[in-house]
């Protein structure tokens, strides 16, 4: 739908830019003969509704710049959003499993075994509370 309205901008636009150049060339011309000043007065009125029309074209475009940026601000908060929102849940899933460890039943763990678990509480504790301000 976005790509048929700037079709149709692009169109509309060179249109205008052809009309433009008609009724300027229609002025110079009425100008020199200076027969059919009617035509002339005519010709200015056309002129001057292209002129307004592009106005109102730039106006237009610069409307739908503005709802494409302000569209473009929308997905990038909601992007934002989801990245944070992803993040406390793998937040929230490290203190689950932090929990599991601290509670885990060691007397059955070797040596070995209780060395990494001891190294993952570590990890895994400076990782959730120690950047906390």
């Amino acid at each position: 739908m976005e790509r048929k309205r700037l079709e149709a901008q692009q169109r509309l636009a060179i249109a205008i830019s052809e009309g433009t150049r008609h009724l300027k060339e229609r002025i110079a011309k009425s100008k020199q003969n200076r027969k059919d000043k009617v035509k002339e007065s005519m010709i200015r009125k056309e002129l001057k509704n292209t002129i307004e029309a592009q106005a109102k074209q730039k106006q237009f475009q610069l409307q739908i710049s503005s709802e494409k940026l302000q569209s473009a601000e929308l997905e990038y908060q909601a992007a934002k959003e989801n990245m944070e929102s992803k993040a406390r849940e793998l937040e929230y899933k490290m203190l689950d499993f932090y929990n599991e460890l601290l509670v885990a039943e060691t007397s059955r763990m070797s040596e070995d075994i209780k060395v990494e678990w001891l190294e993952a509480l570590k990890c895994m504790r400076m990782r959730l509370f120690d950047n906390q301000d």
